[in-house]
């Protein structure tokens, strides 16, 4: 059984006014920034920086009509997320980066009308059939052979977010793609070529796109809660190799 490496996971709150990246960066990571830039053109404003322990990057991206915060998992090339002697499950680390959020909410901009939560995982698996035949086992009735590579799989999931005694329509939007990455030495590094064959899954669960009165901290976090469990629901922890 390989277990699911959560490496993304970002939280956007849609159709806002564009806002100081920095005061939201401060209150939800608690790090320096490494990086803050401004691209005037564009009129996107960024803020990036790291944990600790090297584990993670922060970002936060302000833009005209949205924001996002994000966290992306630093690796070394050669690392394997298969050989991990820890992982936490799909929903554990979804739903921690949304509490991250909401425990912060006096400066989230819960005056967005839609919220969207995405997440990417990966799953290493020993090679490109055993990617194909675990795509068909989780997506039946693919036409998907043993030897296709390059194999790209998208849908909606149409679902429905229960919040305040009313019914908010959510996408839930996933993708199914493999994957092949191969790591050269280079120079003077006494390191083998690796190539690793995986099964990578991109979600982006999101509420009514129709909605156009803002949502407010207290409906906005019952809104993240729900998509954080949504987004849960949509990926497998482990796929059997």
């Amino acid at each position: 059984m390989t277990q699911a490496f959560v490496s993304v996971c970002r939280v956007s709150f849609l159709g806002v006014p564009q806002v100081a990246p920095r005061t939201i960066f401060d209150a939800v990571f608690a790090v320096e920034p490494t990086k803050e830039e401004r691209k005037a053109r564009e009129q996107i404003s960024v803020v990036i920086g790291e944990d600790a322990k090297r584990r993670w990057t922060y970002s936060v991206v302000s833009q005209i009509d949205r924001v996002d915060i994000v966290q992306h998992a630093i690796l070394d090339l050669w690392a394997d997320p298969a050989q991990f002697t820890t992982l936490s499950p799909v929903n554990a680390v979804v739903g921690a980066f949304a509490d991250r959020i909401v425990a912060n909410t006096a400066v989230i901009p819960w005056m967005a009308p839609r919220i969207a939560l995405g997440c990417i995982a990966q799953w290493t698996q020993p090679d490109q059939a055993a990617v194909n035949a675990a795509l068909v086992r989780l997506n039946p009735g693919l036409p998907i052979e043993p030897q296709d590579e390059e194999v790209q799989f998208r849908r909606n999931r149409l679902g429905t977010l229960r919040v305040d005694g009313q019914s908010l329509r959510c996408n839930r939007i996933l993708s199914w793609q493999s994957a092949r990455s191969v790591v050269l030495a280079i120079g003077g590094q006494a390191r083998p070529v690796v190539s690793r064959h995986m099964l990578v899954a991109e979600t982006d669960c999101n509420s009514d796109q129709d909605r156009s009165d803002p949502l407010g901290s207290a409906t906005g976090t019952q809104v993240l809660r729900q998509l954080a469990e949504q987004t849960s629901l949509l990926i497998p922890n482990g796929i059997p190799t």
